[in-house]
């Protein structure tokens, strides 16, 4: 991995700086990926795309409305991702104003939730009982596209971690027979087992 320079954003509302780490190239050696299609690459790391002013608490995009060569390294503070609490707060604020940027908060919510059980910081009952969490599942599957195989296959893992058990199996069962994607049949167990949780698949 190569690291490159830190790139510098202003909050609109109160003008504090926030840095943002970047990187100029790096690879997926050593990478995990989950079934929620998430993916942890130690040599490819990301990092905020939007976040919350650790100053005033507003919520911004660091893109180009927002960058500035302004460094400020007295009182500038390096950017973090939004807690769970924070992507619910951006989608109420309809700060996802497009399709794209509707399903980069709402993938990210999706998977606060899932490495919050993953670390024990949530238990599942408390994800699984928010009524927000499905609504959120709901609102990803208007976006994936299921004429693709990959998409397809999205959607049956959704409709597991919503725990529609039976949508999911109909959709797995008509591939099990492909070895391509090795989650089918990882994933159609699990919903015999009524297991609605994400798993790493290497």
């Amino acid at each position: 991995m190569n690291p490159g320079p830190d790139l510098y954003y202003i909050c609109p509302d109160c003008g504090k700086i926030h840095a943002n780490e970047s990187i100029f190239s790096g690879n997926t050696l050593g990478s995990k990926q989950f079934s929620d299609t998430r993916r942890i690459a130690p040599m490819l790391p990301e990092f905020p795309s939007i976040t919350k002013c650790q100053q005033c608490g507003l919520i911004f995009w660091l893109d180009d409305t927002t960058k500035t060569t302004n460094k400020n390294e007295r009182s500038r503070d390096y950017a973090n991702f939004l807690s769970i609490d924070g992507y619910k707060e951006a989608l109420s604020l309809g700060m996802g104003t497009n399709g794209g940027r509707e399903l980069h908060l709402r993938l990210r919510l999706l998977w606060s939730w899932h490495e919050a059980m993953e670390k024990n910081t949530m238990q599942p009952e408390e994800v699984y009982n928010d009524p927000a969490y499905n609504e959120n599942i709901t609102e990803i599957q208007q976006h994936i596209n299921t004429n693709e195989l990959g998409g397809e296959l999205f959607m049956a893992e959704l409709y597991r971690f919503a725990g529609d058990f039976e949508k999911a199996v109909v959709i797995f069962e008509k591939h099990l027979d492909n070895t391509e994607y090795m989650m089918i049949a990882e994933s159609h167990r699990r919903c015999f087992e009524h297991n609605r949780r994400t798993y790493q698949m290497n």
